[in-house]
């Protein structure tokens, strides 16, 4: 509840926050595809979790996103971030690289 992920996916489809008493929580993905598999609602997973196959399980049914107006599925930039100096600038543009998208 709250995190900006959450924020923008209500955002892109225009739709209010859940409230009361049937609303659940995860903290991880795997819990949350567990209990989307067991009945518990829907969710929003990000492409690169589907990709690694975290959703692979005949209880759980994967709909990417229709284009919005202008052709464009809804998306969000990850920025790779570190101290100018950083002893692990090296590490952290690996990761940035590793993050790249097509």
């Amino acid at each position: 509840d709250g995190h900006c992920l959450r924020d923008h996916a209500l955002a892109a489809l225009d739709i209010e926050a859940p409230r009361g008493d049937d609303v659940f929580a995860a903290t991880s993905l795997h819990t949350l595809i567990q209990m989307v598999g067991s009945g518990l609602g829907v969710s929003f997973l990000p492409k690169m979790a589907v990709q690694a196959g975290l959703a692979d399980t005949p209880s759980v049914v994967i709909r990417p996103f229709e284009n919005q107006a202008d052709g464009v599925p809804p998306h969000r930039e990850i920025v790779v971030a570190w101290r100018s100096g950083s002893s692990r600038a090296a590490e952290a543009r690996l990761l940035a690289e590793a993050l790249k998208l097509d």
